[in-house]
């Protein structure tokens, strides 16, 4: 009996002295076999989607831009493609207020430019386009366990095109709308330094309107200014995306993003004007501006510096 007391105290002294020896190297005995410890993507300290969350950076953009006028006509309708290169700059923020955590904020602007091919029946030309996008978000992030949440968010903008058509009847035209929606972000902690997300919303375009410079003939013969301004319908707003953000050191990260845009913009009225010439007094000629559908796919590679 003294025998096995002394082997059985022996034993768990040697297990005792081993686990203490083992402690900090990032093994530990599990049922008598050396096993490595697990390593959490997650710690009390440290959160991947957090970090991914609280940054600021600049990237490149390529867009694929598609816009089409809804009109019933024999020659078709006005159509302009082309892919566009720009760039971004963004900030993203948690923080905690008013008692509560994990308040989500963002911000950021997208500039495109560059030519593509306006088409009409069968006419064709280069056209100048140019976009800027200005774009805010604001929600509150949830934890669904350590490395999953989902952030529900308001979200607004405003986006100018420019675009330029030599053979049109109005040129230089600018468009302008606001939008406003909901959307959600959900994002995965693969790894300590990976966060996958993916995003999609829903809203309406607001505030829309165009001006054009119109051809120097309509304002000679007809009374017309030579700018004129259309208000443009409200409409629906759509958006989905993905993401990759991954952390290469303590503060640099490395992103890479592909959106997708649909929204479109209700026509405008009639505007009618008078001919003072001669030749066209007693006429009267109408311009408006059809509805209208623009989708854009941008895909960008990005770098930040995560400041949370």
């Amino acid at each position: 009996m003294f025998k096995k007391t002394v082997l059985t105290t022996t034993i768990l002294a040697a297990i005792g002295i081993s686990g203490a020896a083992l402690a900090g190297t990032g093994w530990h005995l599990q049922n008598g076999i050396l096993t490595p410890n697990p390593v959490p993507v997650h710690t009390a300290h440290f959160n991947p989607i957090l970090s991914a969350n609280s940054e600021i950076g600049i990237g490149f953009l390529e867009t694929q831009s598609n816009y089409s006028e809804n009109i019933v006509s024999p020659s078709g309708s006005d159509v302009e493609n082309g892919m566009m290169p720009g760039f971004t700059l963004f900030g993203k923020d948690t923080f905690n207020a008013f008692g509560i955590r994990h308040w989500y904020t963002s911000i950021s602007y997208a500039r495109t430019s560059g030519q593509t091919t306006y088409e009409y029946g069968q006419f064709n030309e280069s056209a100048q386009h140019s976009t800027n996008n200005l774009q805010a978000k604001f929600g509150k992030t949830f934890f669904l366990n350590a490395n999953n949440a989902v952030t529900p968010y308001f979200f607004g903008g405003y986006r100018s095109w420019h675009r330029v058509v030599p053979g049109a009847v109005a040129s230089p035209e600018n468009y302008h709308n606001g939008y406003i929606g909901l959307g959600a972000k959900y994002q995965m902690a693969v790894t300590r330094h990976l966060v996958l997300s993916a995003n999609s919303g829903v809203g309406e375009v607001i505030g829309g309107g165009m001006s054009g410079t119109m051809l120097s003939f309509y304002a000679h013969y007809y009374n017309m200014p030579s700018t004129v301004d259309f208000s443009l319908a409200p409409r629906p707003y759509y958006t989905l995306g993905v993401g990759a953000d991954y952390r290469v050191t303590t503060r640099l990260h490395l992103l890479a993003t592909a959106q997708y845009t649909d929204f479109m913009n209700g026509g405008s009225q009639w505007q009618y004007f008078q001919g003072n010439q001669p030749i066209t007094q007693g006429y009267e000629i109408g311009f408006r501006e059809p509805s209208s559908q623009t989708s854009n796919l941008s895909v960008g590679l990005a770098m930040a510096y995560q400041f949370g």
